[in-house]
């Protein structure tokens, strides 16, 4: 059996937590899977290489800002988004780096799908916008498609 990890990357701050209520989210409807890991982790830099080495599959779910609607979500998978995410996460190590000293290392799970939820960098709320909910729930709903095909 595989196992999976799913990794939101958070900060506690505005949308920027949206990665920490979407594996909240996921760990509720899928909490019946033994083969799955739930980890919500805030600006982890560097030290998610020591969680995601040795995985099967890894899904990372992050904040992202690249002037698309706010809640939208974009899907990458292995290195197809090298080139696409460089400037998308909105943390300060960012997930491009880890990931490519991680690969430096040999370190990479065999498998990584990342998801981001699009988010206004302006919006400063103690919580997430209506929008991000929104797109939590889309998000979530095509986690839970995509790890029924690999269980």
């Amino acid at each position: 059996m595989k196992m999976i990890k799913i990794i939101g990357l958070y900060s506690p701050f505005g949308s920027d937590q949206c990665g920490y209520h979407a594996i909240n989210y996921l760990k509720r409807n899928l909490s019946n899977s033994k083969n799955i890991s739930f980890l919500a982790l805030d600006r982890p830099g560097i030290k998610l290489i020591e969680i995601i080495k040795n995985s099967d599959l890894v899904i990372l779910v992050d904040a992202v800002i690249s002037n698309q609607e706010e809640g939208q979500i974009v899907r990458f998978e292995d290195n197809n988004f090298c080139n696409i995410i460089r400037n998308l996460s909105s943390h300060q190590l960012g997930i491009l780096d880890t990931l490519n000293i991680a690969e430096t290392l040999n370190m990479l799970p065999k498998k990584l799908v990342f998801y981001g939820i699009e988010i206004n960098e302006s919006y400063s709320g103690s919580t997430i916008s209506n929008k991000i909910g929104q797109g939590i729930c889309e998000l979530s709903k095509r986690i839970e498609l995509e790890i029924k095909g690999k269980e």
